[in-house]
């Protein structure tokens, strides 16, 4: 295996409330104190891990996260941050993007009226986007970073019939991830039917962009590219894994141990491959 990228959600709070979530946490009491972060991110050097990408809830609520960035630098790790951007300040970026070789935000609408409607902030999460994407591209020219940008986007019935293909360009993204809505029992499950897309539908989006997917710039990942294909870490430092619709957790990956804990949750590396997963930054 290599050109794994471990996923470790660092907060399972955050400033917005996006309706279709799947990252809420009901079971985690809190978050690893800093020390015992550190030692994680060594474990997680230590087993051949080529990237740590930090997520949340919103990651920028933990009052840590750019020194985790520092630090996972340090020690070797390619480092990336997904994010809603509405805390990711110019102060942020010029401290922790030296550091920082991705930086990903979550917008799912190119109308900002529609990203309200979702919980996606409070009616100007494009504004923030499209002033954090330029800033990233800013400091790139000016100081010579090579920050990659990603966005992520989750396709439902309030934005399947959207174009973004002039944004895409306009803002030079570099990797555009675009989910098919997952359901997640005990997650998200009781708006699930509300907000679910047909596969043509989903199909349709993606044809729509078909110029982004020749560029090698849209990955798209339906239902079944999510199951089983991620490494992910809860903020309590346990993996989990989506697995018939639902979460299963492994124990304390300090106390257990790396390669034990993840074999609790099943892993599967062909599948984390077919979708897309090895990549270099």
């Amino acid at each position: 295996m290599n050109r794994l990228t471990v996923n470790w959600h660092l907060a399972k709070n955050c400033n917005y409330k996006c309706s279709f979530c799947y990252a809420h946490f009901a079971s985690v009491k809190g978050n690893l104190d800093y020390e015992n972060s550190l030692k994680l991110l060594d474990v997680i050097r230590d087993n051949g891990i080529y990237k740590i990408n930090f997520a949340g809830g919103e990651p920028l609520l933990n009052k840590h996260t750019g020194e985790f960035i520092k630090y996972s630098k340090k020690i070797g790790l390619k480092t990336s941050i997904i994010t809603n951007a509405s805390l990711m300040t110019n102060k942020w970026l010029d401290t922790y993007g030296k550091y920082t070789d991705q930086i990903g935000i979550s917008c799912d609408s190119i109308d900002n009226n529609t990203n309200k409607e979702l919980g996606r902030g409070y009616g100007n999460h494009v504004d923030i986007t499209r002033r954090a994407l330029s800033r990233i591209n800013e400091l790139n020219l000016e100081k010579g970073y090579n920050i990659r940008t990603k966005l992520n986007t989750v396709i439902l019935r309030n934005n399947h019939f959207e174009d973004w293909n002039e944004f895409i360009y306009k803002y030079k993204i570099d990797r555009w991830k675009v989910f098919k809505i997952l359901k997640i029992i005990g997650e998200n499950d009781n708006v699930y039917d509300d907000l679910s897309i047909s596969n043509d539908q989903f199909n349709s989006f993606i044809s729509r962009h078909n110029n982004l997917v020749k560029d090698n710039i849209l990955v798209k990942e339906d239902n079944d590219d999510m199951e089983m294909s991620y490494i992910m870490i809860t903020p309590d430092g346990r993996f989990y894994q989506n697995k018939d619709n639902k979460y299963i957790y492994s124990d304390e990956i300090l106390k257990n141990g790396f390669m034990e804990s993840l074999d609790q949750t099943g892993f599967n590396y062909q599948l984390f491959k077919s979708r897309g997963g090895v990549y270099h930054l």
